[in-house]
């Protein structure tokens, strides 16, 4: 049963309990930052240590790590564009042809995110880039509508 599937099935109609199920999905595939691998999909909860430095940041980002450093991660959160462009980047990334925009590339460090990194199968990459299970915030700690962070 795929992560959709298993979301119509228990009815969750709104952001919190979607991501609640698709967590749970993934709690067989949780790692943490040591096994973590350059070109695959990881959703995790996160909080930036540098939070007031930042105009605004994803707490459940979708990132696909690019590089991997012992202090942190290089990765493309797709949070950060539109619903249909993180489809269309899983898709092209299955088809190993996906080209990334400098404004999905984000720094992580790991102890922000407890250190637990759920990673996404191939076979689900697209059903999580349709989730909208991001949730943004502004330096001062505010919810952001993802409207206005969202490029295409």
């Amino acid at each position: 049963m795929s992560v959709l599937d298993q979301i119509k099935k228990e009815n969750a109609s709104n952001r919190n309990e979607q991501r609640k199920i698709a967590f749970n999905y993934l709690f067989n595939n949780a790692v943490e930052h040591s096994g973590i691998e350059i070109g695959k999909f990881y959703l995790f909860e996160y909080k930036p240590k540098y939070l007031k430095q930042l105009r605004h940041w994803d707490r459940y980002p979708y990132v696909l790590v690019l590089e991997k450093y012992t202090d942190g991660i290089l990765g493309a959160n797709l949070h950060y564009t539109t619903q249909k462009n993180r489809i269309l980047l899983a898709q092209s990334y299955l088809n190993k042809n996906i080209k990334i925009k400098d404004y999905l590339l984000h720094r992580y460090i790991p102890e922000k995110a407890d250190n637990i990194f759920f990673q996404v199968e191939d076979k689900d990459i697209v059903d999580f880039a349709a989730l909208t299970i991001e949730q943004f915030y502004d330096s001062n700690n505010r919810f952001m509508s993802s409207i206005k962070i969202q490029k295409v």
